[in-house]
């Protein structure tokens, strides 16, 4: 469990966590709701924070783990790897959200590249007036 207070500056802001690696079944909770789930132990996930962060308030983060008896490698549990906190525009390039390519071969020391990026697309809640 780990408590910590947001700036009320980052309203505006997505938060995310990468958590690199949680082995396994792994249970986020903040502020006392599950906000996530991650069955894989040896898979990175991320997890949007935004819905149920208190700005300016502290708030609980809770990571659940299950070992089961099923691993040929880590028979530990929990979080063993590093864990990011992000903050970023709500329209932002997503993390591994660029991709390059090259179609075919190089000749005469040019390139030919095809590029993808993936980008979030939050609509925000509008109240009536």
């Amino acid at each position: 469990m780990k408590r910590f207070d947001f700036p009320v500056e980052w309203r505006s802001k997505t938060v995310l966590l990468d958590f690199e690696g949680v082995y396994r079944s792994a249970t986020i909770f903040l502020n006392g709701a599950r906000i996530a789930e991650h069955a894989n132990g040896y898979t990175s996930f991320i997890v949007n924070l935004d819905t149920h962060l208190r700005y300016g308030a502290e708030n609980t983060l809770t990571v659940e783990a299950r070992a089961h008896l099923d691993s040929r490698w880590y028979t530990g549990g929990g979080i063993y790897r590093p864990v990011h906190l992000i903050v970023a525009d709500p329209v932002h390039i997503t993390l591994d959200g660029v991709t390059v390519r090259s179609p075919g071969f190089c000749a005469d020391r040019l390139c030919a590249f095809r590029l993808r990026q993936s980008l979030p697309v939050t609509v925000p809640d509008v109240a009536d007036p």
